[in-house]
Order: structure tokens, then sequence, then C-alpha cells
């Protein structure tokens, strides 16, 4: 038998007070990017799709492609085509965008476009964009649901109402997934419904945009993750469509979602001034700590012994003194 090795991180700008526990396992974020730009793969400035394609190898990516409000109609043209297969070749998942005018569009209109995706495409799934957020079309995106898994051989089904949206979608269900918030601000403020902690975190998604910088974009995601979501998207662009453009800081925004799926955490529960273990009397521990996850430079010795009780008391005095602060726990069988 090996270490068991498990983290935790305390941020003290959004822990202030209480106890804080620490995830049971590795953290399975994704990014679900909104990729609404054209695939000029013949233009190297302008292509974008490469750079996801290159990313799919560190994270898991999940792509929405929008080629005109939706399938435009047809079969890919050979522009799509050449950047279907570098996002495939990437390991990226696909998903096909289409618009329901929050449950008002038709759902003959809406399949159409489904079929297209599913036929020509070779997609993974559907995004189902303007969705409605109360039980007053439940049935309609239930139907829709229920179509995509009977009549497709598309699998992932996310809605999009772009702000919190009623238990049933989730419990009847309705989708896979669904994003619950896409809003240039207010995400740091932003309280999910109680149900979400009910959930897997794959059920949820969030997309903030008008990020200005990447300390803005960390703590995004810190959030998305401490609030139970499981896909998310950060992105600096704004406007009319802040979709068309990958982040100034994409590159940090892949390694940090990478940092954190990385991470594993359990029995560890701390309140900012110190670290409660569990392990077993007569295993020994050691707990160091380091105050940037992705930054260069070793973890640094806080605490070591052997366990006498099942708790172990850990004193980090220093811990409020930091804007945050990662700790690895490593316990011997």
């Amino acid at each position: 038998m090996g270490l068991r090795v498990s983290w935790l991180r305390f941020v003290a700008g959004i822990w202030l007070a209480g106890v804080c526990t620490a995830f049971a396992g590795a953290v399975d974020l994704r990014i679900l990017l909104p990729l609404y730009s054209y695939p000029a793969w013949y233009n190297e400035q302008a292509y974008l799709w490469d750079d996801v394609a290159a990313a799919g190898a560190r994270v898991p990516i999940v792509a929405i492609i929008n080629p005109n409000n939706g399938p435009d109609g047809g079969p890919p043209n050979e522009d799509y085509e050449h950047g279907l297969a570098d996002l495939r070749a990437g390991g990226v998942g696909l998903l096909g965008y289409v618009f329901t005018d929050y449950g008002k569009r038709s759902a003959d209109a809406v399949k159409a476009d489904v079929k297209l995706y599913d036929d020509y495409f070779g997609v993974d799934g559907i995004f189902f964009d303007e969705a409605d957020n109360t039980t007053n079309h439940l049935a309609y995106y239930e139907d829709l649901f229920a179509y995509v898994r009977t009549n497709t051989q598309l699998g992932t089904v996310i809605l999009n109402p772009g702000i919190g949206t009623v238990e049933e979608y989730f419990s009847r269900p309705a989708c896979d997934a669904a994003v619950i918030f896409e809003v240039n601000a207010g995400w740091s403020i932003y309280t999910p419904a109680a149900y979400v902690s009910n959930y897997p975190a794959s059920r949820f998604a969030v997309m903030p945009y008008a990020v200005p910088d990447e300390a803005g974009m960390r703590q995004a995601v810190d959030l998305a993750v401490f609030r139970n979501v499981g896909y998310v998207y950060v992105t600096d662009d704004g406007g009319d469509n802040p979709w068309d453009s990958l982040p100034t800081y994409w590159t940090q925004l892949v390694d940090y979602v990478a940092a954190w799926r990385e991470l594993g955490c359990d029995m560890v529960v701390t309140n900012g001034v110190e670290l409660n273990l569990r392990a077993l009397p007569g295993h020994s521990y050691r707990v160091r700590h380091k105050p940037d996850l992705v930054a260069s430079g070793d973890w640094m010795d806080l605490a070591g012994g052997t366990a006498t009780n099942a708790r172990v008391i850990v004193p980090d005095p220093d811990a409020p003194d930091f804007g945050s602060r990662y700790y690895k726990v490593e316990i011997l069988p």
C-alpha cells in the first residue's frame, strides 16, 4: 500500500469565518466553451479552434459550436468540417447550439435543428440556448430531452437559462446540466439555490464574462468549485458577443482548471487557523503548504508526526496573513 495524499485550499478572502470542509476526491472540473467563432483554419492568427484542440490534451473541454444561430439549415461547410476534425483530434467534446426562445419556438423546428446536428456534424450532444427557467415550459423541455435521448445518437443535453432555474429541470429530468449563471457581473455575490448542493457538480455550469484579469478569473473558478459547479468558463470578452474570442488569459485558465483537477481533498477541515485531520492512530502524517497552486516552487513543510488519536490538530496561525493557502496532507497507511 502506498501514500495517501489529500489537498485542501483555504482562501482567506472567501472563507472569513466558519468551518471549511474539504472536497472528497479530485475535483472533476471541466471547461464548457461557447466557441462562437468561425473556423478560419486558413488564417493562423484568426483561427481559435486549434488553440482549443491543443488545450483539450490538458483538461476536458466541451465546445459549443454555432454555425449560424443553429446548424444553418444543412450540413457543415468545408471550413467547419476542418475545424470539427481539429477539435475531435484534440479530444474536445462537441455540442450543437440550438435556440429555443424561452420555450416559445416550435418544438418541431428545434427538433429539425437537432436532427441536422445528429446526421451531419458528429457532435456529442445539444446545447439548448434561451431556455426558460420556470415550470411554465417544463413539459416543452422534457419533450426535447426525451427526443434527443430516444431519436438520436446524441448524449449530453445542456440547457442555458443563463440564471438559476427551478429544481424540476434536474429532478424530472429535463436536462443533463444547466447554465445557472451567464452574466457579466455579480458572480462573487451570487447565491445558488439550496438544491444545488444535493446534485453532482456535473449538473451545473457557469459562464461569467467581462472578467477583466487573471486574478478575477481564478476567483471565479474557485467560486465555481466551492458552489458545486462542474462546468466553468471565464472570459474577459464582453459586448454583444462575449463568445467570439478566447480570453487573453486562456492559457492561464486552462492551467488553473488543470491544477484544480489534480487536487484531491478528503479528511481535512480548516477554520483558517488550524487543520483538523482524520488519521488512524499509529499512522504517520505530513502537512505542507503553498500560497499559489500553479506557481513554481516547492511545497513547504508545516507539520508532521505520528497520529496518537483519530483526530490530529495542526495549528497554522499564519494562514490569515495569506491571500490564499493550499495544504497538502500525506498519510501513510
